[in-house]
């Protein structure tokens, strides 16, 4: 069974556990935008696949050694799920950790067993940013301009699609018009960053980040947010391709247990990725 960590506290405690019946990871359910054309069979998938906000069941069952503990102890869990925004919870299952955002949906009414001074309750947690997430890392690529192809390999233990990885890409003294250009090469997706390259003083770096759409120069290596001292907002300056803006994606070839993935990059002599894997 995998172990769950809601705000720090555990759900196989000394004060509630879980039983069989919770769910060992969440649902997968998908949205496809569809188009049907008259006079044609069948209908034409539009877009890359979009996942829907899983839900994550949870049965806790809690035990006093009298009716006192027990309702002090089912108050503690009420209190620890009902509180206002969003709950962190942590997720084990053998060496794969993950973290994720949690929104309660319902906590059902009790099964009661009065001669044991215990009782069961239903979790349901909604996951509104779908997947578990790992621990962000970075890598650094260099390569002459002819040469783009790539994988990122922190990233390929991802089950899900990586879509707000942030780049950095080595502009330095170049001049003209900025022509870098990243295409995931499995889904088509990506974007390419165009504008003067000197607007971006001081600008020894570009930064990208694939989740917001925005761009930013500055000319130190650790801008990796927007709002970070010194830099300069670039508006405008990224375009998506027409498959979408990058979705980095993990996937099998002959061997099922071993992902891999590809990125091409262009137009920069080096670039580094920030991001963290994905999991379903």
């Amino acid at each position: 069974m995998a172990t769950y960590v809601i705000e720090g506290i555990d759900t196989n405690g000394p004060n509630w556990r879980l039983l069989r019946g919770s769910l060992y990871r969440p649902g997968v359910e998908v949205r496809r935008t569809l188009i049907e054309a008259p006079h044609r069979h069948g209908a034409v998938s539009v877009g890359p696949v979009v996942f829907s906000e899983p839900t994550l069941a949870l049965v806790f069952f809690v035990e006093g050694s009298t009716e006192a503990q027990l309702e002090q102890r089912t108050e503690a869990l009420v209190g620890l799920l009902t509180r206002q925004g969003d709950l962190i919870v942590n997720r084990t299952a053998g060496a794969r950790q993950g973290v994720a955002s949690a929104r309660l949906i319902s906590i059902s009414e009790p099964v009661y067993y009065g001669a044991s001074n215990a009782l069961e309750l239903t979790v349901l947690l909604g996951i509104p940013g779908v997947f578990f997430r790992g621990a962000v890392n970075e890598a650094t690529v260099e390569f002459p301009s002819s040469q783009g192809f790539t994988g990122v390999n922190f990233l390929n233990v991802s089950t899900a699609p990586v879509s707000d990885a942030v780049m950095r890409f080595a502009v330095g003294s170049q001049t003209g018009t900025l022509g870098i250009r990243v295409r995931e090469t499995r889904n088509e997706t990506g974007f390419s960053v165009t504008g003067l390259a000197g607007s971006t003083s001081p600008g020894d770096f570009v930064y990208v980040d694939a989740g917001t759409y925005e761009a930013w120069a500055a000319n130190n290596g650790d801008a990796w947010s927007r709002s970070a001292p010194g830099v300069l907002p670039l508006t405008g300056w990224v375009e998506p391709r027409l498959a979408g803006m990058l979705q980095i994606e993990a996937r099998a070839q002959s061997n099922p247990l071993v992902r891999t993935t590809s990125l091409e990059v262009v137009g920069t002599p080096s670039w580094t990725i920030r991001a963290a894997p994905a999991f379903l």
